[in-house]
């Protein structure tokens, strides 16, 4: 038996009007049933003005979440998520179990210049607007041409929210090569229309001072993967030197390097082809 939903209930979706525990514990209303209202799907989110009670498909269970709670004081995030208001499944899917999930905001990756779905930049809460308009960046050329991961552009490990959560910053931070290049500096753009601040995502990475125009922006320095050489500990060395493209065994472009590069801080498959 399903424990949210029942054929021809009164509520959408065909939820129950009243809903159970499987096992017999109680819900945060202190029964093991609760009844539910869902009568239209645009309310969905608002918390804004508090309450003690809920009767609300998304909060009838939940006690201890940041946000969203039967009782909002238990929110250990205000009551201002989502900003701007918004549809709880715009983000959370059904098919993931309600979990936070990167496309509900933009794709995964974003390899398409529109806003939202399955592969456009960001698009919610708002756009960022930090490309031109009809650009997309290295998304597609990262991800599908390289194999890349958004971790190895994207990783935070400095304490800051993690995506899928909503941090409303977008957070560069370096992690390649399975944790042997975490250093590099990013420079982004800003406007008075900019949609989010950029915030570095671990130590090492640098965020340079903001840029207002596209052409100087969004670029990365001083980082292994675009010729920047290896950092270890407080030195930067060991820059690349390049002499023309070179196929690696599996059919991915690397760099040429001198045979003095080739060491034990660089990245085991680099040191594998330096010498080629």
């Amino acid at each position: 038996m399903c424990t949210c939903h029942e054929p021809d209930a009164d509520n959408l979706k065909n939820i129950r009007k009243t809903i159970t525990t499987p096992n017999g514990q109680n819900w945060p209303n202190g029964a093991p049933s609760v009844n539910v209202a869902f009568l239209n799907s645009t309310s969905m989110g608002y918390d804004k003005d508090g309450h003690a009670i809920s009767s609300r498909i998304c909060e009838i269970c939940h006690s201890a979440n940041q946000f969203h709670n039967f009782n909002t004081s238990n929110n250990s995030g205000g009551l201002a998520h989502p900003t701007p208001q918004a549809v709880c499944t715009s983000c959370h899917k059904h098919n993931t179990g309600f979990k936070a999930a990167c496309g509900g905001c933009h794709g995964n990756p974003p390899t398409a210049a529109v806003l939202g779905g399955d592969y456009g930049l960001i698009g919610k809460p708002r756009p960022s607007n930090a490309m031109p308009s009809g650009q997309v960046g290295a998304h597609a050329t990262h991800t599908q041409t390289r194999n890349m991961v958004c971790d190895t552009c994207h990783y935070i490990n400095n304490g800051t929210i993690k995506m899928p959560n909503l941090s409303n910053t977008i957070d560069i931070g370096f992690y390649g090569f399975g944790g042997k290049v975490t250093s590099g500096t990013y420079t982004p753009y800003s406007s008075s229309n900019r949609g989010y601040r950029i915030a570095s995502g671990t130590a090492n990475t640098t965020i340079a001072s903001v840029v207002t125009n596209y052409p100087a922006a969004n670029k990365c320095a001083n980082v292994y993967c675009h010729g920047g050489g290896v950092k270890v500990g407080s030195t930067r060395s060991r820059r690349l030197s390049r002499v023309g493209p070179i196929r690696s065994p599996n059919g991915i472009q690397a760099l040429r390097m001198p045979v003095a590069a080739v060491t034990a801080s660089m990245p085991p498959v680099h040191r594998q082809w330096g010498a080629i």
